[in-house]
């Protein structure tokens, strides 16, 4: 605009020079010049022409805001008194100009804009062209440097102005530039830019550009920059940021009505991050700080890319802030500014050694940062999900946390409440279904204050809110009652080495269908430290364990627990009973091989409230009562290929039993035993205890049924099945005294148990009367006995009988053998049927009984008087005796002896048959009414 002013001051000097009055023309042009505020100390015209003038070393007045190497312009004279300027050509043009306060300070060239910027002519200017121009800007921003190359202009009427070309280099402290330009200068100032970036760079912050080109567009008042429309669209290449970030892409800018939008979209080279980001701000005002908003998408498609090892997945992070880009004085600022940011992060697929995956991570939060520090509260409830072992499990959290920046440092946890949630888990070969739920609530305030990144103590309580789960190991399962779990997490941070961490629950029931198992008020404590391969200490208890084999029972344990093996002890107590039992177990996890023991302490039955049904109700359908001391130890050990046989011995001493009355046949009742010892041992498979193996060992055993009883048994039985009981054959028994109306000893009896009340006698053998009696192959089927049997004599003493028998003046010698069958009815009969006994040699049967009536005396007379007589000394060479009948009842014995009585008729051989008829069994009663074996408890 000043170059026309130029063109018309000089107007005047160049009507004179027409006329050939130079000199008058450049004092002129001097001096118009000067009022106009330009000059020089070197100004020189050096061609003054009425077709051409040349002005070198023009100046804008004492401050020189514009100086111009050479001016050379080209008249035309359409008219004597109006020249017309061809063209404008300004070399080594240099401008300094000043903004500030968003208006342009244009200096010593404010008058050049007198009347508009038309010095008052109305001089028509075709073109002018500038080259090697040189415009220096001051402004808050910073320096700005236009070297303005090969520029075109058309001025137009009324100040109007079209650039037609301009190639502009603009040098910024932030950005440099090479630039294209078209546009025009409407009449009242206002302009209109279309500009091409072929090439530029800059930084901003901690980031920087190697190159971006792009279209551009500017409209509005130069004098008011901020308040101009403008329009951009660059690509970016050799994007450098913080973090080693590389990369490029698109920027597109839009600002109207001193409002600025923008968006980015930028591929991160090294990392494969894409970057989407939008914001806008508001530029107008006085005010030198300027703030854009802004809100980015930053995606992480492939994690490893990070360069973080182990680390898989992908991720997206969103980001809504505002940031300051003019600071109050006097330069860009960084972006680095205390404003809070919004922060969204959304990952899945996530994995990373030694948390096994995939994860799933939401999370939104306020991060507040300053110099020093940075602020992290979590907006909503953050999540995390994934399926760690085998299962899905899902955290809610709330809170937030404190970091120190220079260093790096965590300074302060605000924990809020924790919510799990976990359906399914497999760990050592355990799984676990749910839903299980779990709240975590800090104790105290809730804030974790970090004293040089390190906490001294955490302390956490939690509390299951869900109503049961269930478990399964080893092929069994375990129902988890969890509605009154709770319990807490304690970390301890000492000055060195690994933190202290201490966990404990309370108030868990379970329930284990497959063994039918009830455990009531489970504890557990284990303590340990934070860090890989520690061991840990474990304390646990159960206020009730029931089982229907036994009555409650109270548990108590400890333990330790490494990655390399475990180990547990603890005992049982059973308070009814007063019964208590110690147990260990450990095992291997390298090789899955393990044991396990539980050791009774002997417990004496006779001072317990129930006897042995206060431990065990299984033994009330078979023992009504038991005295003595027990006890009983287990062991066992396992593999990977599972667990092996369960060892079981026990022991009664000093016992009696009375087996319960349901148990026993009808002829049974009233069974009593008494052990001096009892010794057992039993392998018992652990899927079915059932039918394991066993031994049992008597020693100093007594039996008793009613008027019989048995001392001195002894022996060891084995037993191929527990239960139902089965063993093999031979099993052996030896009683020394069987005590009945006909006593005996060395008894032996050989069997087969073939059921819980069958048993098959192979033998059963007594030694007594001077002589054995024995059974053979009998066999007593679910306690029915066998319909028929045979008893065999041999060698029966009849002296030893007669004096069993107890009747005064009988005396008798001799040997009887042979066989007695035996018809066992209902209700207990005995009836003999054909029993044959004879003698073995001679004998004798002498009879002088002390009530004999005096001779004729007798109902029979001389007959029986006769019959007595033979029998005072009989001596015999044969014997038979013959039974029939009801042992209970009346039995008939019919006695044929075949001898002679030395002092009847000169010892003249007689063959006297003999008929008896009486009740044996109530003779046999008698005996024993007031019989009973020492020692033994409970007999009646």
């Amino acid at each position: 605009m000043w170059a026309a002013v130029v063109v018309a001051v000089l107007a005047a000097g160049i009507a004179v020079v027409a006329v050939n009055r130079a000199p008058i023309a450049e004092k002129l042009v001097r001096g118009q010049l000067a009022e106009m505020g330009l000059g020089g100390s070197n100004l020189e015209i050096t061609r003054l022409t009425p077709w051409r003038v040349e002005v070198r070393n023009l100046a804008t007045g004492p401050a020189g805001t514009a100086r111009i190497a050479r001016l050379g312009m080209d008249l035309t004279w359409p008219s004597w008194t109006a020249p017309k300027v061809g063209a404008l050509s300004l070399e080594g043009v240099q401008l300094s100009l000043a903004i500030k306060g968003g208006t342009v300070n244009w200096g010593d060239l404010m008058p050049l804009f007198a009347d508009g910027g038309t010095g008052g002519g109305a001089l028509a200017l075709p073109e002018i062209t500038l080259t090697d121009t040189l415009i220096d800007i001051a402004h808050a921003g910073g320096p700005t440097t236009l070297s303005l190359m090969d520029v075109a202009l058309a001025p137009q009427a009324g100040g109007g102005l079209v650039l037609k070309q301009a190639l502009v280099d603009i040098v910024h402290p932030l950005a440099q530039a090479t630039i294209r330009l078209t546009g025009h200068r409407a009449k009242g100032g206002q302009v209109a830019l279309d500009i091409v970036v072929e090439g530029g760079q800059g930084s901003l912050g901690g980031g920087s550009v190697a190159h971006f080109s792009g279209p551009m567009s500017i409209s509005g008042d130069l004098s008011n920059p901020l308040n101009m429309d403008a329009t951009a669209a660059f690509s970016i290449e050799g994007l450098r940021g913080p973090m080693q970030l590389r990369g490029g892409g698109n920027v597109k800018a839009k600002m109207k009505g001193g409002v600025a939008h923008w968006e980015l979209d930028l591929v991160e080279s090294s990392r494969g991050l894409l970057v989407n980001a939008a914001g806008q701000a508001s530029l107008a005002g006085k005010s030198t700080r300027k703030v854009t908003s802004v809100m980015a998408k930053i995606e992480a498609p492939d994690l490893e890319t990070l360069g973080v090892v182990g680390l898989s997945g992908r991720a997206t992070v969103k980001l809504d802030t505002d940031l300051v880009l003019v600071q109050p004085e006097p330069v860009w600022a960084s972006i680095f500014s205390p404003l809070p940011v919004w922060v969204e992060l959304d990952a899945a697929d996530v994995r990373y050694p030694g948390f096994e995956g995939p994860w799933n991570i939401w999370a939104k939060a306020q991060v507040d940062y300053s110099k020093d520090d940075l602020v992290i509260r979590l907006n909503e409830d953050a999540s995390v999900s994934g399926k760690p072992l085998g299962g899905q499990v899902e955290a809610r959290l709330a809170g937030g946390l404190e970091l120190g920046l220079i260093p790096l440092r965590l300074k302060k946890i605000n924990a809020e409440k924790i919510r799990l949630k976990l359906d399914r888990a497999d760990v050592a070969g355990a799984s676990f279904d749910g839903p299980l739920a779990l709240e975590v609530v800090p104790g105290g305030s809730g804030t974790i204050t970090f004293t040089e990144g390190v906490a001294t103590k955490l302390d956490m309580k939690y509390r299951m809110t869900s109503p049961s789960a269930s478990a399964r190991f080893g092929g069994r399962m375990a129902v988890l009652r969890t509605a009154r779990v709770t319990g807490g997490v304690t970390v301890t941070v000492p000055p060195a080495g690994p933190p202290d961490v201490r966990l404990t629950l309370a108030g868990l029931d379970a329930h284990l269908p497959d063994l039918d198992i009830e455990a009531e008020g489970l504890s557990l404590t284990a303590t340990g430290q934070g860090a890989a391969n520690a061991a840990w200490n474990l304390q646990a208890a159960a206020k009730t364990l029931r089982h229907t084999a036994a009555a409650p029972f109270a548990v108590t344990a400890k333990g330790r627990w490494s990655p390399r093996k475990w180990d547990v002890e603890g005992t049982l107590r059973q308070d009814r009973s007063g019964l208590i039992a110690s147990f260990a177990a450990n095992e291997t996890t390298r090789t899955k091989a393990g044991s396990g023991r539980v050791d009774m302490v002997p417990l004496n039955l006779a001072g317990i409230d129930g006897g042995v049904h206060a431990i065990t109700p299984l033994l009330t359908p078979f023992i009504k009562s038991i005295t003595g001391t027990v006890q009983a130890s287990a062991i066992t050990e396992w593999d990977k290929t599972g667990l092996r046989p369960i060892q079981v011995t026990g022991s009664l001493r000093g016992a009696g039993i009375t087996p319960a009355p349901a148990l026993l046949p009808p002829a049974a009742k009233g069974f009593v035993a008494g052990f001096s010892s009892l010794a057992a041992e039993f392998s018992l498979p652990p899927g079915d205890p059932a039918a394991g193996t066993g031994t049992f060992a008597v020693t100093g055993g007594n039996l008793q049924l009613g008027p019989t009883q048995a001392t001195g048994i002894s022996g060891r039985v084995q037993l191929e099945h527990l239960w139902p009981p089965v063993s093999p054959p031979g099993q052996e028994v030896v009683i020394e005294q069987v005590v009945a109306a006909l006593p005996a000893a060395d008894g032996r009896l050989r069997f087969q148990i073939l059921g819980p009340s069958s048993i098959k006698v192979e033998r059963a053998e007594l030694a007594g009367i001077g002589g054995r009696i024995w059974a053979e192959d009998m066999a007593i089927r679910d306690g029915v006995p066998p319909e028929r049997m045979t008893l065999h004599v041999d060698g029966v003493g009849l002296g030893d009988l007669a004096a069993q028998m107890n009747i005064p003046g009988l005396k008798a010698e001799g040997k009887l053998s042979g066989r007695i069958p035996v018809k066992l009815g209902e209700g207990g009969t005995v009836a003999i049927r054909g029993g044959l006994l004879t003698s073995q040699g001679k004998g004798l049967l002498a009879f002088k009984s002390p009530t004999r009536p005096m001779p004729g005396q007798a109902p029979e007379g001389g007959r029986i008087d006769m019959v007595l007589d033979i029998l005072e000394d009989l001596r015999f060479d044969g014997m038979t005796l013959t039974l029939d009948g009801d042992a209970q009842k009346d039995v008939q014995i019919q006695a044929h002896v075949q001898g002679r009585n030395p002092k009847i008729q000169e010892g003249r051989p007689v063959d006297l048959t003999v008929n008896l008829t009486g009740n044996i069994g109530q003779a046999i009663q008698a005996e024993l009414r007031n019989f009973d074996i020492r020692g033994l408890a409970g007999a009646k």
